[in-house]
């Protein structure tokens, strides 16, 4: 049987990185091939429907001890589609944290549709960023999404 971590693959483009976050349950990596650094975050997506104009996503960060902890909200705009990050209220990061830095240089890449350079690697685990079931199919896998969710 596979394991979570031998699916676990690169998204490359930055319209299915955008996509695999909007997803609400992703867990992912982006790994500088440069400098060896890596940034793990996780994002949630409320269970509470909120009826704004703006669709939240909560967004936690790996530290150092093997604990997710929790970094902030993003802001997905339903009209324009642009995304935001803004720092919890009880955050104990500042702008200047290399996790905050990480997150917004990302959601920045994705406002204007610039793709990844080639040395910035996004992973993901292997498991679907809507549903959290493990991906099977290989395209899925490539996108970081089951078939049935990329169709929703």
């Amino acid at each position: 049987m596979t394991t979570v971590e031998e699916m676990r693959g690169t998204i490359q483009s930055i319209a299915d990185i955008s996509n695999y976050i909007r997803g609400g349950r992703g867990r992912f990596t982006m790994e500088s091939q440069v400098t060896g650094k890596r940034l793990t975050y996780q994002v949630h997506s409320p269970k509470k429907q909120y009826v704004l104009k703006d669709r939240p996503l909560w967004i936690t960060f790996l530290n150092g001890q093997n604990e997710y902890q929790f970094l902030g909200t993003i802001w997905v705009n339903s009209l324009s589609n642009l995304m935001t990050f803004a720092l919890g209220k009880n955050s104990k990061l500042t702008l200047e944290s290399p996790c905050v830095k990480g997150i917004t240089w990302l959601i920045g890449r994705i406002n204007i549709k610039r793709e990844l350079p080639k040395e910035m690697l996004f992973w993901h685990e292997g498991i679907c960023c809507r549903c959290g079931r493990p991906l099977t199919v290989p395209e899925s896998i490539l996108r970081g999404m089951g078939p049935f969710c990329s169709t929703m």
